[in-house]
């Protein structure tokens, strides 16, 4: 056993080894955005080139529009012609090897292209970084997986988050790293766990992951560059008469670009659901339902929001382990009830609203929920006059399901309202949305009329 073992892992190892020289440095990074730009020129001036070597003439203009942005077409891209140098080989040459996995055709046709076939510079470089920091991630996701089964447990993914938790300054918004690493945690679990498994290729494509790697790597990126910034400015030899030298402007600006390139990044990871600040505002609704301190949510704590009893007792019975919500299994509720529309919320939703277990719903299940929701709006006040059978006929219209009365999962997905069905079912406050939905949507109309004549006002 041993020894088949051993040549598993050697394999393994062979394999992140030739990954990581694919991955781009920060100074790769630098060296591919300058040579890029130094090939690139306007649209309409490269698209004229690309004319003229058709044999089109030289119908095209020389020079692109003032303030156009800068593009290749598909030769500068990939081939070597003479007497000019490609973008391809001299990235090659100053870059190494890795450089051969970005600039491949398939790259360029990949990309949007305008009408004279050029892409912007500014896509290229944009593509390049996020397929580095792509096989970055599978190395890292990679070193964890130890087994070579090609999945993560939720131990080791929490593990992962962790180990980046640092880069993204919880403590600025009052929120502890563990809190973070567990509000994020909840939403990739709840996305892409398959049987307490994550499949690190789901992880690897998955667009949520995408968007917290790049969120990651754009602070990394900043805080390199602010460090190597601040230690250039430091080395800079001070001028002849005592004030600051050509080195110390030079490092001046430098300070100013990555502290630019922070701030940057810092903006870019508050508007993420995985920002520390929507960590924290989930952290604070817990402590608020959580009347005792105790750590956990139990069903009276729950039924301080607008959820029916029966939605509540079927949550708790179906995902909290011995009767209470404990702080993970709240973040990945959360996830799920934000993403009501997500096929991964509808399988975590559907065993709910399954009163029966048979894997199916039925008009009984339907009636028994809008009943509950009915029994909650009368409660509040509103009128009694509602008939629980107009909305149950609204709903089916909704489904358009095959057989009414064997609606699946696969129906409520099909039919591309889950996530109204689903607030519908279990919320007072969504129905209550729902039913004066044509009134809300006048007042949002007039209050956006208001705004622009408010901007419009000298």
């Amino acid at each position: 056993m041993e020894t088949q073992a051993d040549p598993q892992q050697r394999a393994r190892q062979l394999a992140l080894a030739v990954r990581s020289q694919m991955v781009l440095t920060g100074e790769d990074e630098e060296v591919l955005w300058w040579l890029l730009h130094r090939h690139a020129a306007p649209a309409a001036a490269a698209a004229a080139a690309a004319a003229d070597e058709q044999g089109d003439g030289g119908a095209g203009s020389s020079g692109g529009e003032p303030g156009a942005e800068p593009c290749l077409n598909y030769d500068d891209f990939t081939q070597a012609r003479l007497p000019a140098i490609p973008v391809a080989a001299e990235c090659r040459e100053a870059m190494g090897p890795s450089a051969d996995v970005y600039f491949q055709a398939s790259t360029f046709l990949r990309l949007a292209r305008d009408a004279g076939g050029c892409v912007p510079a500014a896509a290229i470089f944009r593509y390049c970084a996020a397929r580095s920091a792509q096989i970055q991630l599978r190395l890292e996701l990679g070193v964890l997986d130890g087994a070579c089964s090609g999945a993560l447990s939720p131990h080791q993914l929490r593990g992962w988050l962790a180990r980046r938790a640092p880069l993204t300054a919880c403590s600025e918004a009052l929120v502890a790293e563990g809190d973070w690493c567990e509000a994020v945690a909840g939403r990739l679990l709840l996305l892409h766990a398959r049987r307490g498994r994550l499949l690190i290729r789901d992880l690897v494509g998955s667009p949520e992951v995408h968007e917290l790697v790049m969120a990651l790597h754009a602070l990394e990126a900043a805080d390199a560059a602010a460090a190597a910034a601040a230690a250039a400015a430091a080395a800079a030899p001070a001028g002849v008469d005592g004030g600051p030298g050509g080195g110390g402007q030079q490092g001046g600006a430098a300070g100013a670009a990555s502290a630019a390139a922070l701030a940057a990044a810092a903006i870019q990871q508050q508007q993420g659901w995985f920002s520390p600040g929507a960590a924290a505002a989930l952290r604070l609704r817990f402590a608020e339902l959580d009347v005792d301190a105790d750590g956990l949510l139990s069903q009276r704590d729950f039924s301080q929001g607008t959820m029916t009893q029966l939605a509540i007792q079927r949550l708790f019975a179906h995902h909290c382990r011995g009767g209470a919500m404990d702080w993970p299994a709240f973040c990945t509720f959360c996830a799920a009830w934000e993403q009501r529309h997500h096929p991964a919320a509808i399988r975590y939703f559907f065993p709910l609203l399954d009163l029966r277990g048979g894997g199916c719903l039925g008009q009984g299940d339907l009636y028994t929920f809008f009943r509950e929701v009915h029994a909650l709006w009368v409660a509040l006040g509103q009128y009694a006059e509602l008939r629980v059978e107009d909305v149950l006929a609204e709903v089916n219209d909704l489904l358009q399901a095959p057989d009414p009365d064997r609606i699946t999962a696969a129906d409520l997905q099909r039919c591309g309202a889950a996530g109204t069905i689903i607030g519908l079912l279990l919320d007072v406050n969504l129905f209550w949305e729902y039913e004066n939905r044509e009134a809300l949507l006048q007042q949002q109309q007039q209050q956006q009329q208001q705004q622009q004549a408010q901007v419009q006002t000298p």
